[in-house]
């Protein structure tokens, strides 16, 4: 039965989100990164009355389309209305993350900051307010673990069928899900190979399975064949050319990243003098290591990643511009590395207090967490939208060692604000930045010139051009005459960061959000010489 602190906590995940919402201008009409896939499938629902992929997507969305829809549906189609459907799931995660963790026995304090350090993760807030993909499946696959957890410590089948709902779910949004319902089977033992638990808690495992299973035949029968999935599909005997240490340094750079962000929790280990030496001694001698194996300490926070030191959302890299690395990026992407190596040294102590944890329920949470990492290393997807899948699992290995409360807290109350600044500025520029780019193309149009003269951008190209090619001229075809998505050839008009050689500036802007951001301009510009 959770009490009034629990009620609290979980209001005060909720109210990190609606106070994000008042601040980062979150009713812009603009897509962000590929969400525009997405959205035009939300926008075809409306108009056609049925479900159709957009030939871009690499997955099948069905249960996000259905969920933007009901949002669009009541607030009207905008970009606005389908992130609000994203903020109302990402709550949901974050709510179903602390209650794991509770399930676990862990007090609501240390809960409590776990599941804000997610919340408070800018990839993961920024995330939060688009229509991309990314954190509708790892709020229902946080949901899911959590009902399949409580349901073993509990001994509930109920609540295991919950966990399979829950799974499926997570599975029509992204297919590689696929590993949730397998993952639940983690909690077999003794006691559940009685012929009393067999008819407790082996069909609730199994349905789940067996849906996804099915499904995952199923979605191309019904929706068609994916042109991306069979590229990749195709590309992937590259991998059995990769060398072990290929898979080494991208692995040892996937840990850096998926480390970083947990600081608040694992820097709390830092706060008794001699764990903190023994920590200090690991790091130097990881630093050392991987120095001496590798060349260099992979940055935790590098440039083209969801977050990184130049910006949040890849502002920099989705509207176009040669930004090179400001002075402080490069002074603090050395210092960003060392204390990801030390990092990592806390996250591998952590895993030694899980065994003093409730870890016979947890391994699903494990396995959940064990089974996506291979998934990440089978279709080389590493990059850190990717990774967040993992923070289930992660928050829990990072928040083992405060369980007995013996280790103080007071770095996650010091660093997790630093977090929100960075989330919520970072959320707001981006979102600011499109729209102002957006305005910028109205400006144009309204001028006389072509849509298709102007190149605004990856996400704006893709919205107003490839999903809609009504906006190209006759005898354009999206999949190979739209620039920044399917075609490298550049247009007479461009907005962008930085104004290259042979452009004239036709109107320069201040980027007013832009804080930390390593640009704080946006530009309109035409080639000189005309068409």
């Amino acid at each position: 039965m959770r009490t009034r602190p629990d009620a609290l906590a979980l209001a005060t995940l909720a109210a990190v989100f609606a106070i994000g919402w008042m601040l980062v201008a979150p009713w812009s009409d603009v897509p962000v990164i590929d969400d525009w896939a997405y959205a035009w499938s939300v926008e075809h629902l409306l108009k056609a009355g049925r479900i159709a992929i957009n030939d871009r997507s690499s997955i099948y969305p069905i249960v996000q389309i259905l969920w933007g829809g009901l949002f669009a549906r009541v607030l009207g189609f905008s970009f606005g209305a389908l992130r609000l459907s994203t903020v109302v799931l990402s709550v949901a995660g974050c709510c179903a993350i602390y209650l794991t963790l509770r399930e676990l026995a862990f007090d609501v304090t240390v809960s409590l900051l776990a599941a804000l350090t997610v919340a408070l993760y800018p990839a993961y807030f920024v995330l939060s307010f688009t229509f991309m993909t990314d954190i509708p499946f790892v709020s229902l696959s946080a949901v899911a673990l959590y009902f399949y957890v409580s349901g073993a410590r509990r001994d509930q089948p109920g609540r295991l069928w919950l966990g399979a709902i829950f799974a499926v779910l997570a599975f029509l949004v992204r297919q590689v899900g696929v590993v949730l319902p397998i993952a639940a089977c983690a909690i077999a033992g003794r006691r559940t190979l009685t012929w009393s638990a067999v008819r407790r808690v082996w069909p609730p495992l199994a349905a789940g399975v067996a849906a996804v299973v099915a499904l995952w035949f199923a979605l191309p029968a019904v929706f068609g064949r994916l042109p991306v999935i069979d590229n990749r599909t195709a590309g992937l005997h590259f991998l059995r050319e990769l060398s072990p240490g290929e898979y080494a340094q991208s692995n040892l750079e996937l840990l850096l990243v998926v480390t970083f962000p947990l600081a608040p929790l694992l820097l709390c280990q830092f706060t008794r003098a001699r764990r903190a030496l023994a920590l200090a001694a690991l790091a130097a001698a990881l630093a050392v290591a991987i120095r001496l194996t590798t060349g260099s300490i992979p940055e935790p926070l590098s440039n083209g990643q969801t977050w990184s030191l130049q910006d949040l959302a890849q502002r920099t890299n989705l509207i176009e511009g040669d930004v090179a690395s400001s002075a402080m990026v490069t002074r603090v992407s050395s210092v960003v590395a060392i204390a990801g190596t030390a990092l990592v040294g806390a996250l591998i102590v952590a895993f030694g207090a899980v065994r003093r944890t409730e870890w016979r329920t947890a391994r699903v949470l494990l396995a959940a967490g064990l089974l996506n990492l291979a998934v990440i290393n089978v279709l080389w997807v590493y990059y850190d939208r990717y990774y967040l899948i993992l923070l289930p699992a992660l928050v829990y290995v990072a928040a083992a060692p405060l369980r007995d409360r013996r280790l103080r807290v007071w770095p996650a109350a010091v660093l997790l604000p630093v977090w929100a600044f960075i989330s919520v500025t970072g959320t707001r520029d981006v979102l600011t930045t499109n729209a102002l780019a957006a305005a910028m193309v109205r400006d144009l149009e309204a001028q006389g010139v072509r849509p298709f003269d102007i190149d605004a951008g990856y996400a704006l190209n893709a919205w107003r051009l490839f999903v809609h090619p009504e906006n190209l001229p006759p005898g354009a075809d999206p999949h190979s005459d739209v620039p920044f998505v399917s075609t490298d050839e550049s247009r007479p008009y461009r907005v962008l960061m930085i104004p290259p050689a042979g452009y004239d500036i036709l109107r320069s802007e201040k980027l007013a959000s832009a804080f930390w951001q390593v640009t704080d301009h946006l530009y309109v510009v035409h080639r000189q010489g005309g068409q």
